[in-house]
Order: C-alpha cells, then structure tokens, then sequence
C-alpha cells in the first residue's frame, strides 16, 4: 500500500521516529487492515493512528465554501419538515 500524507507528514518532520503506513496482513483471502499510522521511538511502538474522513459530496467539493451546500441542504429538509 502507498504511504498516506499523514505518515509522510510526520516522516518528514520528524526524523527520529520510524513511521509505517498502513498494510494488509494476515493469510491471503482473510486479509486485513493495519492501523493507517505506526510511529516508532527508538524501536517502541509509542503512537497507532487511524485517519478517518467522510467524502464530500460533489457540491461541497466545486463550492467556494464546502460547507454551505451542507447547510442549505439542511435548510430545505426543515422547510419540507415545516410543511408538512
């Protein structure tokens, strides 16, 4: 698996600790998951990180504020809400 921007981020910054990116482990078929990040300190596991994001919708990646889509959106549910 390509090295996440969490853990070149940190890789960069932070020379003295190793850092590993997530991969998959286990036998084939049953695979899974490690943790996104795995940051070493003289050889101890010292921090395991796993990133989380929700996708945006596509209005919310194209808008000036990606925010705002969201927002309106909530609006028209209350206005349907109030009609009813």
């Amino acid at each position: 698996m390509p090295m996440r921007a969490s853990s070149s981020i940190v890789l960069t910054s932070m020379e003295r600790f190793e850092v590993r990116g997530a991969y998959r482990y286990g036998p084939k078929g049953a695979q899974f998951d490690s943790p996104d990040v795995l940051i070493k300190d003289q050889g101890k596991l010292v921090i395991v990180a796993e990133c989380k994001a929700t996708k945006l919708t596509y209005l919310a990646q194209f808008a000036e504020d990606p925010f705002e889509p969201a927002t309106r959106f909530g609006e028209e549910l209350d206005d349907e809400e109030d009609a009813a």
